[in-house]
């Protein structure tokens, strides 16, 4: 019931907030009817504010926790304040090429994703990602051991640089050297991730709103 009423519910917030976009993907089931895929929302206000933000989009995928498994892929940046400002957000079935994808058609994986929609936009990693992958691979080093082991270097050499320095990266960062915000995101839309969709959207709206 809640998949059914999203149409509608979409509708009418678009009729609140004249210039919001949304966008829903369906798919025929083996008995041809259809199904819910992918949810795309980015009110009028998230829209106009990314003019002012730095020009950094964050972008990240977090599991629900409701009885149909879902991933909730965001994308966010920050004002000069610092302030995380969240963008667009979608609703989709996993992390996959196709729903990245469909994400950045209406704002696959992000490089091929970048490169076709977004040419002369650069990307970059999140080092704290980084630091994880290098802890998780040589269990037991302290961070400044990190720096010395030789494993940990010839790990990082066949990184292109680019992707996580300021020295090498092809424009600005505005500093923004890990998807942290997208992670206190993740955590301030952590009581509505176990619910249905209809109840996690308007979580969202209210909190943006608000």
């Amino acid at each position: 019931m809640s998949y059914k009423m999203l149409p509608q519910y979409l509708h009418v917030l678009k009729l609140a907030n004249p210039g919001t976009i949304t966008d829903i993907k369906t798919e025929l089931d083996k008995e041809g009817k259809s199904r819910f895929l992918y949810a795309f929302m980015s009110l009028k206000a998230c829209i106009d504010g990314w003019q002012h933000l730095r020009k950094v989009l964050v972008v990240d995928g977090t599991h629900m926790f409701a009885k149909y498994k879902r991933v909730l892929l965001s994308g966010s940046g920050q004002d000069a304040d610092r302030r995380i400002f969240l963008i667009a957000f979608a609703v989709v079935d996993s992390k996959n090429s196709d729903s990245w994808k469909w994400f950045f058609e209406r704002c696959a994986a992000i490089f091929a994703a970048k490169d076709k929609w977004y040419q002369f936009a650069h990307h970059g990693i999140c080092l704290v990602h980084l630091k994880r992958n290098v802890g998780d691979k040589y269990k037991g080093l302290q961070q400044k051991q990190m720096l010395t082991d030789w494993r940990c270097w010839d790990y990082l050499e066949k990184i292109d640089k680019k992707l996580w320095t300021r020295s090498h990266f092809e424009e600005n960062r505005y500093n923004l050297m890990s998807s942290n915000i997208a992670e206190s995101l993740n955590k301030a839309l952590l009581p509505a991730r176990d619910s249905r969709i209809m109840a996690l959207l308007e979580f969202i709206t209210r909190m943006l709103s608000r």
